[in-house]
């Protein structure tokens, strides 16, 4: 567990990419209220999110979970943490990464931010599946 919140600490991230056309997990993601932001707003997502880790206060347990990645034709890890304050029936896991343990690289990023959920990803054409299991579920 520490290896895997140590490379998302430690995150280099990849180079964002124009998306050309919104896919379809996207689609569902948008309808259902979520903030999708550009790739060019990837690092600064990241680095904010990354800031709320740092600093610790109000977070509960991390969690992590190999996932596999179709589009990148392996296995990442989802890293999960909960911020304790908010109640469960309101957020489950607010903050997620999706995080190359072996290369650092992070490749989403998701919120809460207390009213919207939030989303950004770079290198990816669509965000991670599946979609969330539950409407206070960020993954």
């Amino acid at each position: 567990m520490k290896t895997a919140i140590g490379a998302a600490m430690l995150a280099t991230t990849l180079p964002a990419h124009t998306i050309e056309a919104p896919c379809e997990t996207d689609r569902v993601l948008e309808d259902q209220g979520w903030v999708i932001h550009k790739p060019d707003e990837f690092n600064a997502a990241l680095q904010r999110v990354l800031e709320r880790i740092r600093e610790g206060t109000d977070l509960g347990p991390v969690s992590t979970t190999p996932v596999y990645n179709e589009e990148l034709g392996k296995f990442i890890e989802r890293i999960t943490i909960d911020q304790v304050s908010t109640p469960t029936e309101i957020m489950i896991d607010d903050l997620v990464l999706y995080a190359d343990e072996d290369s650092q690289a992070v490749y989403e990023v998701r919120w809460f931010d207390g009213e919207l959920k939030h989303i950004a990803y770079t290198s990816l054409t669509c965000a991670n599946p599946p979609l969330p299991w539950a409407e206070n579920s960020m993954w």
